[in-house]
């Protein structure tokens, strides 16, 4: 879905397949917030949102200071997905086109994969809830340009959700099951080590 989306707001192949493959490492800041507060079913206290809203910055840190512009992506993605266009995110409060591209495509589509994925009610309400919410946060959470262009691919995207290798007839070649991450593979065993490498500096008080 990322890769969809980038493609059809304008971006170029290669900055969709980098954009495609950070995926797996734009929340690595989590890794500092307790189980306790991820899984919590009800609104976080004053002290639980503090610490959910540090991971961004957690996240980048772990990413920072690569020459690999994959790496770079996903440093720039891990910290800048929670904010919102109407500046009322975190952990700066970017307003608007202040927000890198590549973070409000990811927002966007991890958004919408989170509400068809919740629990709580059948996958036709789901998906209802997850169209209606998307409409009411364009223009405040979400980018409105790149809402629309996400809502009326909206089959195509499900499509991609429910498999993601799929390549509908007469769909562009360079979607789907064709779209493939440029980025030299090498560079992934590269960024798990210095994830590793650089965990314990990374959430040592800056």
């Amino acid at each position: 879905m990322v890769h969809r989306l980038a493609t059809r707001a304008g971006s170029g192949p290669d900055q969709a397949n980098l954009l495609q493959a950070i995926m797996p490492v734009c929340n690595i800041g989590r890794l500092a917030v307790p189980d306790a507060i991820l899984n919590r079913a009800g609104p976080l206290d004053e002290e639980e949102r503090r610490i959910m809203q540090a991971h961004p910055r957690i996240g980048a840190r772990l990413l920072a200071g690569s020459a690999s512009p994959l790496v770079a992506l996903a440093a720039e993605v891990a910290l800048c997905q929670h904010e919102r266009w109407d500046g009322s995110g975190y952990p700066a409060g970017l307003v608007g086109q202040q927000i890198p591209l590549g973070a409000r495509i990811v927002a966007i589509a991890e958004s919408f994969d989170a509400s068809l994925s919740a629990p709580s009610c059948g996958p036709g309400r789901r998906l209802g809830r997850a169209v209606e919410h998307m409409r009411r946060d364009a223009g405040a959470r979400f980018d409105p340009m790149l809402t629309r262009v996400f809502l009326d691919d909206l089959p195509a995207m499900i499509r991609l959700r429910e498999q993601p290798g799929a390549l509908q007839p007469g769909e562009p070649a360079g979607l789907g099951r064709r779209a493939r991450p440029s980025a030299p593979a090498s560079n992934l065993p590269a960024l798990a080590n210095r994830l590793r490498l650089g965990l314990r500096a990374a959430l040592r008080p800056a």
